[in-house]
C-alpha cells in the first residue's frame, strides 16, 4: 500500500475560525483520510512553509487528493498548496522494486 507524506496550508480565515471554535483537527484530517479509504499515520502542526504535515497509507491517492479538496473548500477548513510526496524507506528496496517505484506516478512532488 503506498505511503504518502502531505502537506498543506490553511488560509487566513480558516486560522481565525480554528482559534475562534478550537477543534480538533487530527480528527478532522483523520476522518478525511478513512472517509478516502487510507489509514492516517501521522498528524504535525507546523510552521514555515506549510501549515501542517500528515502521513497517510492508502491503496488509491487520488481518492484521498479529492477529499482533501473537497474538504478544503469549506469555509471552516480552508486547505490550500498541498503537496504530495510518496514514501519510501530506500534501503529496504531491491533494484527491481527501486526500478518499479520510479514508474509510480506520485514519486515526485505534486502540487495542487
Amino acid at each position: 500500500m503506498p505511503r504518502l507524506i502531505v502537506t498543506g496550508s490553511y488560509t487566513a480565515s480558516a486560522m481565525k475560525a480554528m482559534v475562534d471554535n478550537p477543534s480538533d483537527r487530527e480528527a478532522a484530517i483523520r476522518a478525511i483520510v478513512e472517509a478516502a479509504g487510507g489509514t492516517l499515520e501521522s498528524f504535525y502542526a507546523l510552521t514555515g512553509e506549510s501549515n501542517f504535515s500528515i502521513k497517510v497509507s492508502i491503496d488509491d491517492p487520488a481518492d484521498l487528493i479529492a477529499g482533501l479538496m473537497v474538504t478544503g473548500a469549506d469555509d471552516d477548513t480552508e486547505m490550500f498548496n498541498f503537496k504530495v510526496n510518496g514514501e519510501v524507506l530506500w534501503s529496504r528496496q531491491t533494484p527491481a522494486q527501486r526500478k518499479e517505484y520510479a514508474a509510480f506516478p506520485w514519486t515526485n512532488n505534486h502540487n495542487f
